[in-house]
């Protein structure tokens, strides 16, 4: 009885939005898992002595809708090295901000995108080499 009277006294306090699951952009969770989410920022790809390559990248703008769509939005990263010839191959799938390619080919790009939970990525950002 306790717990129940807390959930809407909180759903009271929050408003009508909250109450009914939406965020504060007025958008439920199944409405941001349907947007593309936004590529990682200032993607940075560098050689390292060893000859490997370590790629590092800020995190998306947050969503709309504030800090808690912002953890629904994605779930990982995803690296990939692309070739010259538009093929691409994983590097990593990770939630950190940095990744490394430890046997990288000379002329090797790469690009970070966001994961969705559903397994959808989100948008491309231009490639970057070391």
């Amino acid at each position: 009885m306790r717990t129940a009277a807390l959930v809407l006294f909180c759903a009271a306090l929050a408003g009508p939005a909250r109450a009914e699951g939406l965020s504060a952009g007025g958008m439920t969770a199944d409405q941001h898992e349907r947007q593309t989410p936004q590529p990682p920022r200032d993607l940075v790809a560098a050689r390292l002595g060893d000859g490997s390559v370590e790629i590092r990248w800020r995190p998306p703008p947050p969503p709309p809708g504030g800090p808690l769509m912002y953890e629904r939005s994605f779930s990982a990263y995803r690296v990939y090295r692309l070739d010259g010839g538009g093929g691409r191959r994983l590097v990593a799938e990770t939630r950190e901000l940095r990744a490394v390619d430890p046997a990288p080919p000379a002329g090797a790009s790469y690009v970070v995108v966001t994961l969705q939970p559903s397994g959808r990525e989100g948008a491309r950002p231009d490639a970057v080499a070391p």
